[in-house]
């Protein structure tokens, strides 16, 4: 009763992440499950699998019997028969975060009673009345990394979102990925079921490259604020046994427009008080990030406003900071300033425009002007 209620419960999830999010299911092409036979089929198995092209050999000692090993990108697993305890020798150049092993009822049902290592491998053992329902041990998860670029132009204002998702240093190809966009009260990570509790806005869904991204042009309103996330789809049970957990990555979008232009404020971190005085010609804002942390400010400032971005004045709690301080790169429209900042407490942001004077032009003109005159006034003299 209580696998069928757990089943239950996870399909009525999904039914209603799906709902939420109101998409239709793809046809992705998920990794298959390889099944593998052992070398020496007695007390001690060794099983050779390979994983994003590399191979890896795992040893099991066990006073049971095992069947029917088998194993996806992410997990490895069987059916044991008879066993109370499995001794397992596991290469750390397979495993790239916590050991963990299922049960047929729920992922991360069962801990390892011990876990010990050498320079090359992991010793996990495991001994327990529950240990024949061992299902899948998970030694790995894709990342995700999400960049955003924002045009700075307010007619047709859009942004540019990209999901970059490797596996093992590799990128990962063909795998389903979602962009969404929210407003909080969550923010940063908050993938996975936590989505069922927020108002979602499905910016694009579909399959990554061959080098691993999965891209999509958003056209939001030229003002406003976003929790951006992308992640990987998951609509399988997390009981399949090849589940990447917490494959997901989230950032910051503001925006404000002034005039034919829109400012743009992208981070890892919480921006608020936004704003952009035209009479100092100040734009301003707040970040709050995690304390000791590394967090970064992307600012996107349009080429109409800033002929020369030499000329701005960036301060950080009122302290002027030096140009090599932060980055400055041409987009196609827009000057885009980059900061980080290791956080200790909020840090409030201001970037002073400096305009160009209209005496200037006009100066210029009438030099100009003044120059072809007297030009042409020599030139009649001299006839």
């Amino acid at each position: 009763m209580m696998k069928i209620a757990c089943a239950m419960l996870i399909l009525l999830m999904v039914g209603a992440l799906t709902l939420t999010i109101g998409i239709q299911t793809l046809n992705f092409e998920f990794a298959g499950v390889e099944k593998v036979k052992a070398e020496s089929p007695s007390n001690y198995y060794v099983f050779t699998i390979e994983i994003v092209g590399d191979s890896y050999t795992i040893a099991i000692e066990t006073d049971g019997t095992i069947e029917d090993f088998h194993y996806t990108n992410f997990t490895f697993g069987w059916d044991g028969v008879g066993a109370t305890f499995y001794n397992i020798t596991i290469p750390k150049s397979l495993n790239n975060t916590q050991i963990l092993a299922i049960s047929s009822v729920y992922q991360g049902a069962f801990k390892p009673n011990d876990v010990s290592m050498n320079t090359t491998h992991y010793f996990v053992y495991y001994s327990d009345w529950w240990v024949s329902t061992l299902s899948d041990i998970f030694f790995g998860s894709p990342s995700v990394k999400l960049s955003i670029s924002s045009y700075t132009t307010y007619v047709g204002f859009r942004v540019n979102i990209e999901a970059n998702v490797t596996y093992r240093g590799k990128p990962l190809a063909k795998w389903p990925a979602i962009i969404v966009a929210y407003v909080a009260p969550l923010r940063g990570d908050v993938w996975a079921w936590q989505w069922m509790s927020l108002p979602l806005t499905l910016i694009g869904m579909g399959n990554t490259t061959q080098d691993g991204i999965y891209s999509v042009v958003w056209m939001p309103t030229a003002s406003g604020a976003w929790w951006i996330s992308a992640g990987l789809a998951n609509p399988w049970p997390p009981t399949d046994g090849d589940y990447p957990e917490e494959a997901s990555d989230s950032l910051c979008l503001t925006v404000i427009p002034y005039a034919d232009a829109v400012f743009s404020v992208v981070s890892n971190a919480t921006v608020s008080g936004l704003s952009f005085n035209s009479t100092s010609m100040e734009l301003s804002f707040t970040l709050d990030g995690q304390s000791e942390t590394v967090g970064f400010v992307d600012v996107f400032i349009s080429k109409t406003l800033l002929e020369d971005p030499e000329v701005l004045e960036v301060y950080l709690n009122t302290t002027k900071l030096s140009p090599e301080q932060y980055l400055i790169s041409s987009m196609d429209d827009s000057w885009r300033l980059h900061l980080e900042i290791t956080f200790a407490s909020k840090y409030n942001v201001s970037i002073i425009i400096p305009e160009y004077p209209l005496t200037t032009p006009i100066l210029a003109f009438l030099i100009f002007t003044t120059s072809i005159v007297t030009f042409y006034r020599t030139k009649k003299i001299k006839r």
